[in-house]
């Protein structure tokens, strides 16, 4: 890291962690139990690993203490590993080149409402806030899409119905994580797999 050039910055309680544009790689449990509102994940990132911005992993605690309610995702991000946010964020836009989002990546996120992944994404698409994955193979999600799973319900999503207009077959592992406010989930007749 040369002079002028810092890795991250934090300064003091609930403040902004700026991470500087050299950095690849956001490790897992990295920044855990910081007191942070915002951050804005550098163009240079590529992934975010476990429970790397984790305010505090602790039933035990009021989910009201959690301080970041602010995350900019950048746009070279592939990889959101599994369990990687835990914050009061209440929305979240998934840039284009991501290519994975683990289970439960944003299942303790209390206050989240909606999820939104950019249009030119060919590996995700958002409907109503609702994250759903293109399982078409490599070589044709792009000229053949084929949204056929379900990837991620936001946890403070009141309603939710799966869109007719998908083929929805199989569910994701922990799809509907911390999603306490639905009191109703119709599974489509052609759901044959829950992973």
């Amino acid at each position: 890291c040369r002079a002028g050039k810092p890795i991250f910055s934090y300064t003091s309680s609930k403040a902004n962690l700026h991470i500087g544009n050299i950095v690849m790689l956001i490790d897992d449990r990295i920044f855990e139990n910081l007191n942070i509102e915002q951050v804005t994940i550098p163009n240079s990132v590529t992934k975010i690993g476990y429970s790397a911005f984790v305010d505090v992993f602790n039933d035990d605690v009021p989910k009201s203490v959690y301080t970041l309610n602010n995350i900019v995702l950048g746009e070279q991000l592939e990889e959101i590993d599994y369990i990687t946010f835990a914050c009061s964020i209440t929305s979240i836009q998934i840039p284009r080149n991501v290519t994975k989002i683990g289970s439960a990546a944003f299942g303790y996120c209390p206050y989240l409402e909606s999820i939104n992944v950019v249009e030119d994404n060919i590996n995700f698409k958002s409907i109503d806030g609702v994250v759903y994955e293109n399982t078409n193979t490599w070589w044709d999600r792009e000229t053949n899409p084929q949204y056929t799973a379900l990837n991620v319900c936001p946890p403070a999503k009141r309603t939710f119905a799966f869109p007719e207009e998908l083929n929805i077959n199989r569910i994701n592992t922990r799809a509907f994580s911390d999603c306490k406010y639905l009191t109703e989930i119709v599974i489509p007749d052609g759901v044959t797999g829950l992973v």
